[in-house]
């Protein structure tokens, strides 16, 4: 599975709208977006629902932003038919309002992009794309999301180029935010990296690989899953250049964040398991290679793409 966009913190949206209007609803929003905000997602999810229920026949502004909050919250929690079905009821609520409620429809229509990419439900997501790249007010935030999310359609779908053109789009619109050095860019700069990768285009994968690892390695929001990630990308650049002694000085460290027993998938611990057995391999450490290979064999059957990009561990980018 691609590492695609990341998931949206529960946040009230409803100062950007003028909406003073509704205050004890405003104020029921808030309240919930600090039990999110604070971990308490059963607190929060129990006032949305609250919210939603005395709305559902009244302020569709309120209905809107409720549902659009609760999405994402069950989204966090991989709730994904729950997610879609508060996403579209945002929608529907939303567009009621016409133009005037056009911002808020920026939430809900991302959560839908997010879940029909990640289920590879490209026709969807194409449409959801549409709608979200024609609202109003869009930053170089809103684009580089976008032109990534567009990237990875173009990857599912084979059309390398396109891919290619909108991952480099991506990472321009997030320099030109400001967070070329942060982990929002993280994802585009691995799936690039690996794009090249899976071409033989190891002078241009490089450099990819090796900014997102360093970007890793410096963050704080960056779990062992991501860390992991990082490692066994660029380790697999090094494999396909047959730098084994680079190689395996990078990987026997990663091998304490699988032993630690931490919040690491199969998929991930499987991708490194495999990557360092090669190493060990060439490096005349048959016994170990072995060991390793037979790990990597009771988790999953081979993999054979170095496409592979862990999503499980989805991040906050707003």
């Amino acid at each position: 599975m691609r590492w695609v966009a990341m998931l949206l913190p529960v946040v009230c949206t409803c100062g950007l709208l003028g909406a003073q209007a509704f205050t004890g609803c405003l104020a029921s929003v808030q309240t919930a977006a600090a039990h999110g905000a604070a971990g308490r997602s059963s607190e929060a999810e129990r006032e949305l629902v609250r919210i939603i229920g005395e709305e559902s026949g009244g302020n569709k502004l309120c209905l809107g932003i409720a549902s659009a909050d609760l999405a994402v919250l069950l989204q966090r929690q991989g709730d994904v038919k729950g997610a879609e079905t508060y996403a579209r009821q945002s929608i529907a609520a939303l567009e009621q309002g016409g133009p005037d409620y056009e911002i808020a429809l920026l939430r809900p229509l991302q959560v839908l992009a997010e879940l029909y990419l990640s289920e590879q439900r490209f026709a969807r997501a194409k449409e959801v794309l549409a709608r979200l790249e024609h609202l109003p007010g869009s930053s170089p935030r809103d684009r580089a999301e976008q032109a990534g999310a567009r990237a990875l359609i173009d990857a599912g779908e084979g059309r390398w180029p396109d891919a290619e053109r909108h991952y480099r789009a991506s990472i321009a619109e997030w320099e030109r935010s400001g967070e070329g050095d942060s982990m929002s860019v993280v994802p585009e700069l691995t799936n690039l990296g690996l794009l090249y990768l899976n071409q033989r285009r190891l002078a241009d994968a490089a450099p990819l690989l090796e900014r997102a690892r360093h970007i890793v390695d410096a963050s704080r929001e960056a779990t062992d899953q991501m860390r992991l990630t990082a490692l066994t990308n660029l380790g697999v650049l090094y494999v396909k250049q047959r730098q084994w002694g680079p190689a395996g000085e990078l990987l026997q460290p990663a091998l304490r964040i699988v032993d630690a027993g931490t919040r690491v998938d199969t998929m991930a611990r499987r991708r490194f398991y495999e990557t360092y057995a090669a190493v060990l391999r060439q490096s005349g450490q048959k016994r170990e290679a072995k060991a390793l290979q037979a790990r990597a064999a009771a988790l999953l059957p081979p993999d054979t793409s170095s496409m592979t990009v862990d999503a499980a561990e989805l991040r906050s980018r707003r």
